[in-house]
């Protein structure tokens, strides 16, 4: 057996060859960094990163890579920063990772034009909120009433754990366990927000610099987080020759684990967003038992965005794909990211929950473990006169779920007036099966800039997507939505092209 010390030794040796090589890597950087402020060239570039460490992943062994890849980003972001630095550019008061640039959301991007017009002709669908047929924001009688009943100083008070009650946590998985199908070891973090359960989950499932799996189309901030966590993103196909396919995420998490050693993977289902479309139990099961065997290639996190399950066209069986989860391998975890602004129409409220499903109830805790210490060190507390109101409604739902299923009838009835029409019509959607939104599907991208703009000459209002324009169905009425799609197949006609 070697000995500790010689070992120590060996290890001093190289970190000296290192040094040396780090000094004369920063004097060519510092020469790098006068050029591009000579010629105007902005410091980063993110090609010739990627190139580098792509260059030489053949040299690491496969074992190492994931930390290699760790290693180099934290070595591009110290060049940036003593780049920035030489060069007398950049924010002094921000880590060179920070993004001081200004920050552009398209969907709140398209409210704001939405507000500036102001003729009563205005369509607008821009808003994931959900609207009733005179345009009011859909407020459910049997969540605000409870919320009403409760004790100001309740509603006053810090929440009594930094991961939540534990009446609430027990009520976000009894909900989502209605059928009794997860048999799974689980616990559970209150979060603000689905947002914030996404947040946690990625945070704590990915090294810096690794790879975050998320869908080709889909909700813009899943690519902030991972930019924040000073990580990539790699893309999947969620549609192939038109159809929703499992294939698509099969292929990049074999490529993703192939060159990290582990996949964290976020699948927005059902009712994703923003096409509508939802994954059958049959795909689930197909996608588990996939997981399953690519976990003897390292961990696989599987970040399953349900902020719109209450929505579903059969709000009883919602929940039945949840049965898949049950056959989780050792090296699997499943976070569930629950959103109560959609399901409790309670959008301002920011609560949530992470539900996480492991093999074993060891893995749960620990990982618990680790999300309570993010929870500390960012949001620290949830609103806790919420939870009691989430907790008191279900205690007793059936009133919460006679409204849910009115509203979710409404939206089956507009996606169905307007499906039809796109289809008589011949405006090409992507596939839509449930929930708040539609998307046309226009890949020319100059030709979707033009046609959003001439919509928004017409005071008709989506949010556009790479290849898409969104229409949220959940906020416009069904006089609204009837004729919709043959005039917005006009006036994309009328483009040319």
């Amino acid at each position: 057996m070697a000995d500790l010390q010689d070992l120590r030794d060996t290890i001093d040796a190289i970190d000296e060859k290192m040094a040396r090589l780090f000094s004369e890597r920063m004097d060519a950087v510092a020469a790098v960094a006068r050029l591009k402020k000579d010629t105007g060239k902005p410091t980063r570039d993110e090609a010739r990163e990627r190139q580098i460490i792509e260059s030489h992943l053949a040299e690491i062994p496969p074992e190492y890579r994931p930390e290699y890849r760790a290693f180099m980003n934290d070595l591009f972001c110290a060049s940036r920063a003593y780049q920035d630095r030489v060069a007398g550019r950049g924010e002094k008061l921000l880590r060179a990772e920070a993004d001081g640039t200004p920050y552009f959301d398209n969907a709140f991007g398209a409210v704001r034009a939405a507000r500036q017009y102001t003729a009563t002709d205005k369509i607008n669908a821009t808003v994931g909120s959900l609207c009733d047929e005179d345009g009011s924001l859909v407020a459910f009688d049997s969540v605000w009433k409870t919320y009403d009943e409760i004790d100001g100083r309740a509603k006053a008070a810090y929440a009594p754990a930094i991961g939540g009650s534990g009446e609430f946590n027990s009520a976000v998985f009894a909900w989502l366990n209605r059928l009794g199908n997860i048999r799974l070891p689980h616990a559970c973090l209150a979060t603000p927000g689905g947002t914030g359960a996404l947040s946690v989950a990625v945070d704590s499932a990915l090294e810096s610099g690794g790879t975050l799996l998320i869908p080709s189309i889909g909700w813009g901030t899943y690519a902030v987080m991972a930019k924040v966590k000073k990580c990539r993103i790699a893309r999947y196909q969620l549609f192939i020759d038109g159809k929703l396919t499992t294939e698509g995420i099969k292929t990049a998490a074999e490529a993703v684990m192939k060159d990290e050693g582990r996949v964290t993977v976020i699948i927005n289902d059902p009712c994703h967003n923003p096409t509508g479309a939802s994954f059958t139990s049959q795909q689930w099961a197909d996608l588990m038992d996939f997981f399953n065997d690519l976990s003897m290639s390292g961990p696989v996190t599987l970040i399953n965005d349900i902020a719109y399950i209450d929505y579903a066209a059969d709000p009883d069986r919602a929940t039945a794909y949840m049965e898949n989860f049950n056959r989780i391998a050792e090296n699997v975890a499943v976070i569930l990211a629950f959103s109560c602004s959609k399901t409790m129409t309670a959008y301002g409220m920011r609560l949530g929950c992470a539900v996480i499903l492991c093999a074993s109830a060891d893995k749960a805790d620990r990982l618990l473990n680790a999300y309570t210490r993010y929870a500390r060190s960012t949001w620290s507390n949830v609103n806790n006169g919420f939870m009691q109101c989430f907790s008191r409604v279900m205690a007793d739902p059936a009133a919460f779920v006679e409204e849910k299923k009115q509203a979710v009838e409404m939206l089956k009835k507009r996606a169905l007036l307007f499906c039809t029409q796109a289809k008589r019509c011949g405006l090409s959607l992507y596939p839509y099966t449930e929930g708040f939104f539609v998307t046309i599907r226009v890949e020319d991208e100059q030709k979707l800039l033009e046609l959003d703009e001439a919509l928004q000459r017409q005071g008709i209002f989506g949010v556009r997507f790479p290849g898409a324009l969104r229409l949220a169905l959940c906020g416009i009425s069904l006089a609204q939505t009837d004729g919709l799609a043959p005039r917005i197949k006009a006036t994309l006609d009328s483009l040319g092209h």
